[in-house]
Protein backbone atom coordinates (compact mmCIF):
# COMPACT_ATOMS: atom_id res chain seq x y z
CA UNK A 1 0.00 0.00 0.00
CA UNK A 2 2.51 2.72 0.93
CA UNK A 3 5.95 1.18 -0.29
CA UNK A 4 6.76 1.20 -3.89
CA UNK A 5 7.72 -1.97 -6.24
CA UNK A 6 10.61 0.13 -7.30
CA UNK A 7 14.31 -1.39 -6.03
CA UNK A 8 15.66 1.03 -3.48
CA UNK A 9 19.39 1.71 -4.26
CA UNK A 10 19.92 1.95 -0.60
CA UNK A 11 19.50 -0.16 2.69
CA UNK A 12 17.08 1.56 5.05
CA UNK A 13 18.68 0.87 8.79
CA UNK A 14 17.58 3.54 11.00
CA UNK A 15 18.14 3.48 14.38
CA UNK A 16 15.30 4.25 16.92
CA UNK A 17 15.98 6.36 20.40
CA UNK A 18 14.02 6.00 23.61
CA UNK A 19 13.89 5.53 26.97
CA UNK A 20 10.33 4.53 27.32
CA UNK A 21 7.13 3.06 25.90
CA UNK A 22 4.19 5.66 25.87
CA UNK A 23 1.30 3.65 25.44
CA UNK A 24 -2.22 5.33 24.76
CA UNK A 25 -5.23 3.29 24.91
CA UNK A 26 -8.21 5.43 23.50
CA UNK A 27 -11.09 2.44 23.98
CA UNK A 28 -13.56 2.75 25.90
CA UNK A 29 -13.65 0.94 29.32
CA UNK A 30 -15.58 -2.22 28.66
CA UNK A 31 -13.16 -3.01 25.82
CA UNK A 32 -9.88 -2.59 27.03
CA UNK A 33 -9.79 -6.26 28.45
CA UNK A 34 -6.58 -7.60 25.38
CA UNK A 35 -4.97 -4.49 25.90
CA UNK A 36 -4.72 -5.13 29.92
CA UNK A 37 -3.55 -8.66 29.07
CA UNK A 38 -0.92 -7.32 26.47
CA UNK A 39 -0.29 -4.43 28.87
CA UNK A 40 0.60 -6.78 32.08
CA UNK A 41 3.30 -9.04 29.85
CA UNK A 42 4.35 -5.59 28.18
CA UNK A 43 5.55 -4.11 32.06
CA UNK A 44 7.50 -7.43 32.88
CA UNK A 45 9.38 -7.13 29.53
CA UNK A 46 9.93 -3.06 29.72
CA UNK A 47 11.04 -3.78 33.31
CA UNK A 48 13.89 -6.54 32.48
CA UNK A 49 14.80 -4.13 29.39
CA UNK A 50 15.00 -0.90 31.77
CA UNK A 51 12.70 0.48 29.99
CA UNK A 52 9.90 2.92 31.64
CA UNK A 53 6.03 2.13 30.59
CA UNK A 54 3.55 5.31 31.01
CA UNK A 55 -0.19 4.44 29.85
CA UNK A 56 -2.50 7.42 29.00
CA UNK A 57 -6.31 7.25 28.84
CA UNK A 58 -7.71 10.09 27.11
CA UNK A 59 -11.20 10.30 26.80
CA UNK A 60 -11.40 13.23 24.48
CA UNK A 61 -9.61 14.52 21.89
CA UNK A 62 -7.96 17.36 24.10
CA UNK A 63 -6.61 14.38 26.45
CA UNK A 64 -4.89 12.74 23.48
CA UNK A 65 -2.87 15.97 22.33
CA UNK A 66 -2.44 17.11 26.07
CA UNK A 67 -1.10 14.23 27.22
CA UNK A 68 1.59 13.89 23.66
CA UNK A 69 2.15 17.73 24.94
CA UNK A 70 3.49 16.49 28.01
CA UNK A 71 5.53 14.26 26.22
CA UNK A 72 7.09 16.51 24.08
CA UNK A 73 8.64 17.88 27.29
CA UNK A 74 10.24 14.87 28.45
CA UNK A 75 14.08 14.73 28.10
CA UNK A 76 14.30 11.66 26.20
CA UNK A 77 12.36 10.47 23.29
CA UNK A 78 9.54 7.90 24.08
CA UNK A 79 8.43 4.77 21.29
CA UNK A 80 4.80 5.96 20.95
CA UNK A 81 1.86 2.83 20.72
CA UNK A 82 -1.87 4.10 19.87
CA UNK A 83 -4.46 1.68 20.80
CA UNK A 84 -7.57 2.56 19.66
CA UNK A 85 -10.48 2.12 17.13
CA UNK A 86 -9.88 3.78 13.74
CA UNK A 87 -10.81 3.71 10.64
CA UNK A 88 -9.41 5.36 6.83
CA UNK A 89 -10.53 9.07 8.62
CA UNK A 90 -8.83 8.67 11.65
CA UNK A 91 -9.11 6.86 15.26
CA UNK A 92 -11.69 7.50 18.11
CA UNK A 93 -11.11 8.00 21.90
CA UNK A 94 -13.37 7.64 25.16
CA UNK A 95 -16.79 5.68 25.79
CA UNK A 96 -18.20 8.74 23.45
CA UNK A 97 -15.83 8.03 20.13
CA UNK A 98 -14.56 11.30 19.59
CA UNK A 99 -13.28 11.28 16.31
CA UNK A 100 -9.09 13.03 15.80
CA UNK A 101 -8.35 12.40 12.11
CA UNK A 102 -5.08 11.58 10.96
CA UNK A 103 -4.21 14.46 9.87
CA UNK A 104 -4.90 16.00 14.11
CA UNK A 105 -2.85 13.27 15.72
CA UNK A 106 0.21 13.51 12.92
CA UNK A 107 0.20 16.84 14.01
CA UNK A 108 0.22 15.88 17.79
CA UNK A 109 3.21 13.69 17.34
CA UNK A 110 4.79 16.18 15.23
CA UNK A 111 6.29 18.14 18.22
CA UNK A 112 7.76 14.71 19.91
CA UNK A 113 9.32 14.18 16.81
CA UNK A 114 11.00 18.20 16.26
CA UNK A 115 12.47 18.13 19.90
CA UNK A 116 13.98 15.17 19.09
CA UNK A 117 15.59 15.29 15.78
CA UNK A 118 13.09 13.01 14.23
CA UNK A 119 13.68 9.51 16.48
CA UNK A 120 10.02 9.25 16.79
CA UNK A 121 8.70 6.01 16.48
CA UNK A 122 4.84 5.12 16.31
CA UNK A 123 3.17 1.96 16.12
CA UNK A 124 -0.27 1.91 16.06
CA UNK A 125 -2.92 -0.98 16.61
CA UNK A 126 -5.90 1.06 15.56
CA UNK A 127 -7.53 -0.51 11.91
CA UNK A 128 -6.79 1.41 8.99
CA UNK A 129 -3.69 2.91 10.36
CA UNK A 130 -1.73 3.38 7.60
CA UNK A 131 -3.78 5.76 6.38
CA UNK A 132 -2.09 8.04 8.74
CA UNK A 133 0.59 8.64 5.47
CA UNK A 134 -1.88 10.63 3.54
CA UNK A 135 -1.82 13.22 5.88
CA UNK A 136 2.30 13.73 5.56
CA UNK A 137 4.32 15.80 2.47
CA UNK A 138 7.50 16.20 2.40
CA UNK A 139 6.34 20.54 2.35
CA UNK A 140 6.12 19.79 5.71
CA UNK A 141 8.50 18.59 8.74
CA UNK A 142 7.50 14.83 9.04
CA UNK A 143 5.73 13.99 12.60
CA UNK A 144 7.53 10.92 13.20
CA UNK A 145 10.88 9.14 11.67
CA UNK A 146 8.68 5.22 11.16
CA UNK A 147 5.32 4.53 11.34
CA UNK A 148 3.80 0.86 11.98
CA UNK A 149 0.06 0.08 11.87
CA UNK A 150 -2.65 -2.14 10.01
CA UNK A 151 -3.11 -1.96 6.48
CA UNK A 152 -6.70 -2.92 7.00
CA UNK A 153 -8.88 -4.25 9.60
CA UNK A 154 -7.08 -5.73 12.84
CA UNK A 155 -8.91 -9.01 14.94
CA UNK A 156 -8.67 -8.87 18.53
CA UNK A 157 -6.51 -11.98 18.72
CA UNK A 158 -4.12 -10.96 16.07
CA UNK A 159 -3.76 -7.84 18.28
CA UNK A 160 -3.08 -9.84 21.38
CA UNK A 161 -0.50 -12.36 19.82
CA UNK A 162 1.59 -10.39 17.57
CA UNK A 163 1.89 -7.08 19.60
CA UNK A 164 3.31 -9.30 22.47
CA UNK A 165 5.50 -11.28 19.89
CA UNK A 166 6.82 -7.76 18.54
CA UNK A 167 7.63 -6.61 21.93
CA UNK A 168 9.09 -9.28 23.09
CA UNK A 169 11.46 -9.97 19.82
CA UNK A 170 12.28 -6.08 20.18
CA UNK A 171 13.11 -5.78 23.48
CA UNK A 172 14.67 -9.38 24.40
CA UNK A 173 16.88 -9.36 21.23
CA UNK A 174 16.83 -5.65 20.23
CA UNK A 175 16.29 -6.38 16.56
CA UNK A 176 13.58 -4.30 14.86
CA UNK A 177 13.77 -6.39 11.77
CA UNK A 178 13.07 -9.74 13.27
CA UNK A 179 10.12 -7.91 15.31
CA UNK A 180 8.40 -6.98 12.31
CA UNK A 181 8.21 -10.04 11.20
CA UNK A 182 5.82 -11.33 13.93
CA UNK A 183 3.30 -8.61 13.07
CA UNK A 184 0.72 -9.46 10.22
CA UNK A 185 -0.91 -7.50 8.14
CA UNK A 186 1.27 -4.05 9.69
CA UNK A 187 2.74 -1.90 7.27
CA UNK A 188 5.88 0.42 8.03
CA UNK A 189 6.62 3.74 6.85
CA UNK A 190 10.14 5.21 7.39
CA UNK A 191 10.42 9.29 6.57
CA UNK A 192 13.78 8.87 4.51
CA UNK A 193 12.22 6.73 2.30
CA UNK A 194 9.37 7.98 1.73
CA UNK A 195 11.32 11.68 0.94
CA UNK A 196 13.20 9.70 -1.25
CA UNK A 197 10.31 7.72 -3.53
CA UNK A 198 8.59 11.10 -3.70
CA UNK A 199 11.40 13.02 -5.18
CA UNK A 200 11.92 10.28 -7.50
CA UNK A 201 8.79 10.40 -8.52
CA UNK A 202 9.05 13.88 -9.21
CA UNK A 203 12.49 14.13 -11.01
CA UNK A 204 11.26 11.13 -13.34
CA UNK A 205 8.22 13.47 -13.94
CA UNK A 206 9.56 15.99 -14.34
CA UNK A 207 13.31 16.79 -14.14
CA UNK A 208 15.04 14.08 -15.89
CA UNK A 209 14.98 13.31 -19.84
CA UNK A 210 11.72 13.81 -21.82
CA UNK A 211 9.59 14.74 -18.46
CA UNK A 212 12.23 17.50 -17.95
CA UNK A 213 11.71 18.83 -21.66
CA UNK A 214 7.90 18.76 -21.49
CA UNK A 215 7.74 20.02 -18.40
CA UNK A 216 10.13 23.09 -19.22
CA UNK A 217 8.24 23.60 -22.63
CA UNK A 218 5.12 24.30 -20.85
CA UNK A 219 6.95 26.78 -18.41
CA UNK A 220 7.51 28.75 -21.11
CA UNK A 221 4.57 28.42 -23.44
CA UNK A 222 2.24 29.80 -19.25
CA UNK A 223 5.82 32.56 -19.35
CA UNK A 224 4.71 33.66 -22.54
CA UNK A 225 0.97 33.65 -22.11
CA UNK A 226 0.98 35.31 -19.37
CA UNK A 227 3.15 38.25 -20.75
CA UNK A 228 6.40 37.44 -18.87
CA UNK A 229 8.28 37.12 -22.09
CA UNK A 230 7.21 38.80 -24.85
CA UNK A 231 5.61 37.15 -27.97
CA UNK A 232 8.30 38.75 -30.40
CA UNK A 233 11.04 37.79 -28.02
CA UNK A 234 13.28 34.83 -29.72
CA UNK A 235 11.79 31.68 -27.47
CA UNK A 236 15.81 30.72 -26.79
CA UNK A 237 15.60 33.37 -24.01
CA UNK A 238 13.11 32.91 -22.05
CA UNK A 239 13.64 29.20 -22.58
CA UNK A 240 17.63 29.18 -21.12
CA UNK A 241 16.43 31.01 -18.53
CA UNK A 242 14.15 28.39 -17.09
CA UNK A 243 16.20 25.69 -18.11
CA UNK A 244 18.96 27.54 -15.76
CA UNK A 245 16.19 27.96 -12.80
CA UNK A 246 15.03 24.73 -13.07
CA UNK A 247 18.35 23.17 -12.83
CA UNK A 248 19.12 24.86 -9.84
CA UNK A 249 15.77 24.03 -8.57
CA UNK A 250 16.47 20.22 -8.97
CA UNK A 251 20.24 20.17 -8.11
CA UNK A 252 21.75 19.07 -4.68
CA UNK A 253 20.16 22.12 -2.81
CA UNK A 254 16.79 20.98 -3.51
CA UNK A 255 17.37 17.68 -1.73
CA UNK A 256 19.34 19.38 1.31
CA UNK A 257 16.09 21.87 1.79
CA UNK A 258 14.19 18.95 2.16
CA UNK A 259 16.58 17.65 4.38
CA UNK A 260 16.24 20.24 6.52
CA UNK A 261 12.30 20.98 6.27
CA UNK A 262 11.25 17.14 6.18
CA UNK A 263 13.94 15.53 8.31
CA UNK A 264 14.81 18.28 10.59
CA UNK A 265 18.51 18.07 9.31
CA UNK A 266 18.85 14.75 9.89
CA UNK A 267 20.84 13.11 7.55
CA UNK A 268 18.97 10.54 5.42
CA UNK A 269 20.70 7.40 4.18
CA UNK A 270 20.81 8.25 0.76
CA UNK A 271 22.52 10.86 -1.37
CA UNK A 272 21.94 13.14 -4.67
CA UNK A 273 23.09 10.36 -6.78
CA UNK A 274 21.33 7.58 -4.85
CA UNK A 275 17.90 10.15 -5.87
CA UNK A 276 18.85 10.34 -9.80
CA UNK A 277 19.76 6.74 -9.82
CA UNK A 278 16.95 5.89 -8.69
CA UNK A 279 14.60 8.26 -10.67
CA UNK A 280 15.98 6.99 -13.94
CA UNK A 281 15.55 3.47 -13.56
CA UNK A 282 11.46 3.97 -12.01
Amino acid sequence: MIMSPITMPVSFISGFEYNRIVWICGLPPNERGPSVRVLEDLSILAAQAQLGLTIHEPTSRFEFEGYLFAESLRNAPPLIHIDSHGDSEGISVGTNNERISWKAVCDAIRPINAKFGNRALVISNCCFSMYAIFAISILQATPFQGFLGPTDELKVKEFERSTLKFYQTLLDKNDFTQALAQLKGYDFWLADQFLLQTLAGFMKRQAIGKGKERFIEELVSKSRASGKSLLTDSVSIPRTQIKNLFNEKTGPEMLESHIKRFLFGQRPEFTYEDLLRLAREA
